[in-house]
């Protein structure tokens, strides 16, 4: 059976014949269905290595019982003089395989001042990648083939490097519009999952080399763990980041119950913990200061956050932390957010183009087909024949569509977009009243469940120009 393909590729035989249903695609379903609706367009990012060829053999396997709409990309860094080649190859195996055509981006992988030649590959890949999602428009997903043993290999790195709870969580199944549906699969089941069906792959020569710390951790640690300790130290450490992220989404949905309280108030000027925050576990009170962090936009370090809890620490972007005489915690910003204020809400109920907050939108009537074209929010207009304009606001959620109706912190939605703190408040955020109520969505960047129209009805179209 065919195991790699190499520079010298041969055109393999293309397997044809159908094959009853394997507890491996059985597993792969059930993560489709708690990761993505069916018709959610996805993009996969196809290395052509053994953990990106099982991916779309997989996501092919399924697509009778969860049909997407799938679109394969293969990021070409042209970090190797080959790099054309290994394209030209992932193109044949796709073709001959699947009958799926490959989209093929190039990017510049030069490194930033600061950054390792991987972190700048990773950075332009993904850069590639999520725009490539966002041009199939605001409920597409970037589906990447990460698996239990990269999940582990990456547990054990910041257990080295030295990290908490939430750098033990390690890579999630769902980040923003990422997800990641092979966590649970080691990568000898992937591997005899493609010899199985005959379905070569491509071995990437960056994958030995030992200047990477990863794969250092992949040849000698892992390895030398599983001989001497435990033959399942890969399964439990991801399992670890299993109960790590369990942890994590506890205290998140603890610290939300209990926010309402008032012992802490977030608003448009900073953040105050009343006096009786010293009381409180430095888990939460950490959690507190960097959830608050994250939502301006702001990248606070570990030595940041223990200072703040010292009771004074000088963040990023003129952010400061310091405790009052009554013992309180207060966050703010030196600097002028005051000179640049939100702008006011603007209501909305015919078609033409509007001016808010220096941009313009401009909206449609038309008879919804099925069709979102990138850029563009589409509005139910028969449940909201008007909606209002307005900047974000504390306290706004969303209901995404693909999310099976749960709501989402709207500040949430900000950060896994990388909105910058100072940019949030000046966001057209369409919703259904002036202050608080139903968001229907931001143009270009998310869309609500509450704000979908039926196929053959009328709706408002919204694109920011």
């Amino acid at each position: 059976m065919p195991q790699a393909a190499h520079d010298e590729f041969s055109s393999p035989i293309r397997y044809t014949e159908p094959m009853k249903k394997d507890a491996l695609e059985r597993a792969f379903l059930h993560q489709a269905r708690t990761l993505w609706e069916p018709g959610t367009p996805l993009v996969a990012a196809l290395s052509g290595g053994i953990d990106s060829m099982a991916l779309w053999a997989l996501l092919s396997s399924i697509q009778g019982e969860w049909p997407c709409p799938i679109t394969a990309v293969h990021v070409d860094h042209g970090l190797r003089s080959n790099s054309g080649t290994q394209a030209k190859q992932l193109a044949v195996i796709l073709d001959q395989h699947f009958r799926a055509p490959l989209a093929v981006t190039r990017v510049d992988a030069a490194p930033h001042e600061g950054e390792s030649m991987e972190m700048a590959a990773r950075r332009a890949r993904y850069q590639a990648l999520l725009e490539a999602v966002r041009a199939q428009g605001p409920v597409a997903k970037l589906v990447v083939a990460h698996q239990q043993d990269d999940q582990a290999e990456t547990v054990l790195m910041r257990v080295l490097a030295g990290t908490g709870v939430k750098g033990l969580a390690a890579m999630r199944p769902r980040h923003g519009r990422i997800v990641r549906p092979l966590l649970t699969f080691p990568r000898s089941a992937l591997s005899a999952y493609l010899q199985a069906r005959e379905i070569p792959w491509i071995e990437d020569p960056t994958n030995t080399d030992p200047r990477i710390l990863r794969n250092r951790i992949r040849r000698d640690v892992l390895p030398f763990l599983a001989d001497t300790v435990n033959a399942q130290a890969v399964r439990h450490l991801a399992t670890l980041a299993k109960r790590a992220q369990e942890h994590d989404q506890a205290i998140e949905y603890m610290l939300t119950q209990w926010m309402p309280s008032g012992a802490l108030r977030d608003t448009a000027e900073g953040l105050r913990l009343d006096p009786g925050w010293r009381e409180w576990p430095d888990e939460v009170s950490t959690r507190v200061l960097r959830t608050f962090a994250e939502s301006r936009g702001v990248r606070v370090t570990e030595r940041h956050l223990k200072d703040a809890l010292a009771g004074a620490s000088d963040w990023p972007d003129g952010w400061r932390v310091r405790m009052g005489a009554d013992g309180g915690l207060t966050v703010k910003q030196r600097t002028a957010a005051a000179g640049n204020p939100a702008p006011g809400a603007l209501r909305v109920d015919r078609a033409g183009s509007v001016s808010w907050g220096g941009k313009t939108l401009l909206i449609r009537e038309a008879v919804f087909d099925g069709r979102v074209e990138p850029g563009w929010l589409v509005i139910a207009q028969q449940r909201w024949p008007a909606f209002w304009v307005r900047s974000w606001q504390n306290g706004d959620r969303i209901r995404p569509l693909g999310l099976r109706g749960h709501s989402k912190k709207l500040q949430d939605v900000l950060t896994d977009a990388k909105v910058p703190g100072e940019e949030r408040r000046h966001l057209p955020i369409l919703a259904e009243r002036p202050e608080g109520g139903v968001v229907l969505g931001i143009p270009g960047l998310i869309s609500s469940f509450d704000a979908w129209a039926e196929h053959g009805t009328k709706t408002w179209l919204v694109r920011v120009l």
